[in-house]
């Protein structure tokens, strides 16, 4: 078995998400139990274990019930990325999350009742389209877990960021669900420019200490070599950089924001400025020559 495919002890969060029907149990036995033959309906099965809670019934419980809607909702998506932060970066166990969230985003709408319990807790609309996007809006995770020490404040909040492959994990699951469209594009959610945008301009553009170069350039390189496509595809996206204003002072890019020739081609310069920096790991310049290639290919695969 392949070390990309091997099983992982996943470890819960709270005692009660280890507990047999939780969204935690759930996902946890779709990851176990699902191979490449079976995925469709392995998470066709989750799905209902998921959603099977979504009921008028369960409108009436206590607002602090794991089960009230908006509860329940909220805990399928945490444990969602709690489960993501464990699963190292190459494994296929990333790729099985994102058929579950495809599953998930299939399934009609709840009971209106439940909708309408969700818009009075959280003051907006649900569907299971929109959950990724929905869900996302209660969490802020870049913004406030990221590894990037910010010029303007000169510090790190180190209590609350991620460890290194943590970070490198979840960026490996949301650059899965940006480049397989599984995410809004937009600023509401798991949009690329509250996740990939942030990483890829806070590593490449702004002058950076070594450890946080460390850090990130792996990062920023994972999310070229997962949604590199995507990225070169949807140049001409008018998206504004998270923090930039904050940060523009001591920025190198100066070019026009969002996605656009002029940055792609700044970016993959950048890469290749960092692989030939000897005073970074032999790993972390590797990152950076893997995406400054896979940058090439995307441009010569247009011009083919």
């Amino acid at each position: 078995m392949a070390d990309n495919d091997r099983p992982i002890q996943l470890q819960p969060c709270t005692g009660s998400d280890s507990e047999p029907g939780t969204p935690f149990s759930v996902i946890q036995r779709f990851l176990e139990s699902s191979t490449s033959d079976s995925i469709t309906s392995d998470a066709a099965a989750a799905v209902v274990d998921l959603t099977g809670p979504m009921t008028t019934n369960n409108c009436s419980r206590a607002a602090n019930d794991p089960l009230y809607p908006s509860n329940h909702i909220y805990r399928i998506f945490s444990n969602l990325i709690d489960i993501a932060l464990q699963i190292p970066h190459s494994h296929i166990w990333h790729q099985r999350l994102a058929s579950l969230l495809r599953a998930i985003k299939g399934q009609p709408p709840p009971p209106l009742a439940v909708s309408e319990a969700v818009r009075l807790t959280w003051g907006m609309n649900f569907n299971w389209e929109t959950f990724p996007t929905f869900a996302m809006q209660q969490g802020e995770l870049f913004d406030h877990k990221n590894r990037f020490e910010w010029q303007h404040r000169r510090h790190h909040m180190w209590s609350e960021m991620w460890s290194p492959q943590e970070w490198l994990s979840i960026n490996k699951f949301i650059s899965l669900l940006v480049a397989e469209n599984l995410v809004g594009e937009g600023r509401s959610g798991l949009g690329f420019d509250r996740s990939g945008l942030l990483v890829l301009s806070h590593t490449l553009e702004v002058p950076r200490r070594i450890q946080t170069l460390e850090d990130n350039v792996p990062v920023a390189a994972v999310w070229i070599l997962t949604a590199g496509k995507w990225i070169y595809e949807h140049r001409g996206l008018p998206l504004e950089s998270p923090w930039r204003a904050l940060e523009s002072r001591f920025e190198e890019y100066g070019g026009p924001d969002g996605l656009n020739d002029e940055r792609w081609e700044f970016w993959k310069f950048e890469f290749q400025k960092l692989f030939d920096r000897h005073d970074l790991r032999e790993e972390t310049r590797a990152w950076a020559r893997a995406a400054a290639d896979h940058m090439a290919v995307q441009e010569s695969l247009e011009k083919n």
